[in-house]
């Protein structure tokens, strides 16, 4: 085995049967894929039978516990959840932080998979090297904060177990939303591509974890020496306004700088809002009025979540949790609302219902515009008069996704399939990729994002490919051998390949040392990291459970706005276009992938070991 940040061992659960099995990894396969979504998409592609439904029994969900979990590393508590998305019906991961991670650690286990579905709702309580399935009949339908409590209260009176971690579903989940998120530790979310859906479709409320055992690391001085340098490198970055706002601190600038989107990505935020009303969307704003506490994830020095207690406004709902950036644009400058009690209350009832606040606020910015010119009406949205920066509107959109009745059985799904239902009316409005609501990152201000919303194999995330650099200088070289091209686009998304799979947040990154992963998962667990055959592998892994799919190059989509065609004719990106065809030919061609399908060639498999994926989907050259 190893000499660390494994506990050599995974659990699968048919909730069918009732069958657990616990089993022993393949060394191969942590060495080669560390954990996270690579390793996850190698135990999906082993485990489940290709073109398999989403939300079939034999669909498998992965819960995957990260090398850097649990050991004393700063910034490596992030775990994450694969498998299939029922928007893109290919390959879907998504991660969160809270403790969820850690603790499966803590009890034995590295990675939960769960197949099957149960004919009546189960929860999954794992202790020290055990798993036992509960029934969950008498949570099933409740909000996620409520069955959390339930299921906690009654693991601590029935078996003396207390701070239990939990992972699972709100309502929206059990009803198979596309928009369904898997939500953690109260407010943490792994959302994007709707894994809420697949848990709920096997029948599954909620996963309960407490463990006590140990995690063994590699070189114990190693981590030490690289936290204080981390330390020392916090000291310097003056993190404290971060560390007292969160990510939020950063939404004013956002909409004056035209990083969040405005009215549907068509506009200029600084046409709609002046500095002061772009003040009072920022955390502090908020902050300064209604935070009670700060909240931290597992082994992280910046703490940037919070408890709210909000008993005034438009929508004084009491006890809740400060909306992060990607929440606040959502609800704010997407929409042209200026009133933060909106996008606090969207907060509050998307966490509850466990649903995707990025892809929520993406498909009420879709619905407004649409109605706006015609596309929907009354008759369609409820009643709901749909229109720019009135905020109840919003939120009455959201309590109908929220609870799935009347027009909220059509727009719980997203964007893209609300589009379909209604007979393709508003498909001109449409800004997802492949479906998929991108996150308040703009790429016409940071054009790798356009490459990595549009060509990831999950697409519309705002985590992945280039955002391992922030590049400014020269970032519109869009020449061979310019920042986001080729070459330097495959050596960027290699490390966030690697970060994702170590469990380390990116916000460690950005405020303590950029490049910190590989000596992480060294120090962690013994092994030697080739970072560029490490981010082959890993894409070429996701990518290719994608092309044993059949998803090719034409599948993957992209609204032409948010790309800047056409152009916006004013603000920090005046005249910005990004060919993100081009990128995605350039990047795809390093990567050795033909240039048709951008299926990758056998030869570029065999070469980062994939060598039995090459010989069932690999090209000849």
């Amino acid at each position: 085995m190893l000499q660390g940040g494994y506990m050599g061992k995974y659990l699968v659960v048919d909730t069918t049967t009732g069958a657990i099995e616990t089993k022993d990894w393949n060394e191969d396969y942590l060495k080669d894929f560390v954990g996270g979504p690579a390793l996850g998409a190698r135990m999906l592609w082993d485990m489940m039978p290709a073109h398999t439904d989403a939300l079939a029994p034999e669909s498998v969900f992965g819960f995957l516990a990260s090398p850097l979990n649990g050991t004393n590393v700063l910034f490596g508590g992030r775990y994450t959840v694969v498998s299939k998305s029922p928007v893109t019906n290919g390959f879907n991961d998504a991660n969160s932080g809270g403790f969820f991670g850690p603790e499966l650690k803590k009890a034995g286990f590295d990675a939960l998979f769960i197949k099957g579905k149960s004919e009546k709702p189960v929860y999954l309580l794992i202790t020290d090297d055990a798993c036992e399935i509960r029934d969950a009949s008498h949570v099933w339908g409740q909000d996620y904060y409520e069955a959390e409590e339930t299921v906690r209260k009654e693991i601590e009176e029935k078996d003396g177990l207390k701070n239990v971690r939990t992972a699972g579903i709100g309502p929206a989940g059990e009803r198979g939303s596309h928009m369904a998120a898997v939500m953690n530790d109260m407010h943490h979310t792994a959302g994007r591509g709707g894994p809420g859906a697949v848990l709920g479709a096997k029948g599954v409320k909620m996963v309960c974890v407490k463990g006590t055992k140990k995690i063994p690391i590699a070189d114990a001085d190693k981590v030490n020496e690289l936290k204080k340098g981390y330390l020392a490198a916090l000291k310097e970055a003056d993190i404290d306004f971060f560390k007292d706002h969160g990510s939020g601190e950063a939404a004013t600038g956002c909409i004056l700088g035209n990083d969040a989107s405005t009215r549907n990505w068509s506009a200029v935020g600084s046409d709609y809002y002046t500095p002061e009303e772009a003040e009072k969307l920022g955390a502090p704003w908020a902050d300064e009025r209604y935070k009670v506490k700060s909240k931290a994830c597992a082994a992280c020095p910046l703490g940037c979540g919070a408890l709210y207690k909000v008993e005034d406004g438009a929508y004084p709902i009491g006890d809740t949790t400060r909306p992060q950036y990607e929440t606040i644009a959502a609800f704010s400058s997407n929409i042209l609302v200026k009133d933060p009690a909106v996008n606090i209350y969207a907060n509050d009832l998307l966490n509850r219902a466990g649903i995707d606040t990025i892809s929520a606020g993406g498909t009420v910015a879709w619905a407004i515009e649409a109605f706006e010119n015609g596309d929907l009406t009354e008759e369609d949205t409820d009643g709901i008069k749909l229109a720019w920066g009135d905020g109840n509107a919003a939120i009455e959109l959201v309590k109908k996704m929220c609870s799935g009745e009347g027009c909220g059985a059509i727009f719980q799904h997203g964007t893209k399939y609300a589009c379909e239902a209604l007979g393709g009316r508003g498909a001109q409005f449409m800004t997802t990729f492949s479906g998929i609501e991108p996150g308040q990152h703009d790429p016409r201000l940071m054009p790798g994002l356009g490459r990595a919303y549009k060509w990831d194999p999950v697409p519309g995330r705002h985590v992945k490919g280039t955002t391992g650099y922030i590049i400014e200088d020269d970032k519109y070289n869009f020449e061979e051998g310019g920042p986001h091209t080729g070459a330097a686009d495959v050596e960027a998304t290699s490390y966030t390949e690697l970060e994702s799979a170590a469990g380390f947040c990116q916000f460690g990154g950005i405020y303590g040392s950029q490049f910190s992963a590989v000596e992480d998962v060294e120090a962690v667990t013994g092994l030697t990291i080739d970072l560029d055959s490490y981010g082959r592998r890993s894409f070429l892994m996701r990518l290719s459970f994608n092309v044993r799919e059949g998803i090719e190059r034409k599948d993957y989509t992209a609204n032409p706005r948010n790309l800047g065609f056409p152009a916006l004719k004013g603000g920090p990106t005046k005249g910005a276009q990004i060919p993100v065809d081009l990128l995605g030919e350039r990047f795809f061609e390093a990567l050795g992938c033909d240039q048709e399908h951008f299926w990758p060639y056998k030869d570029a498999l065999k070469a980062v070991g994939l060598n039995d994926v090459a010989e069932e989907i690999g090209l000849e050259r």
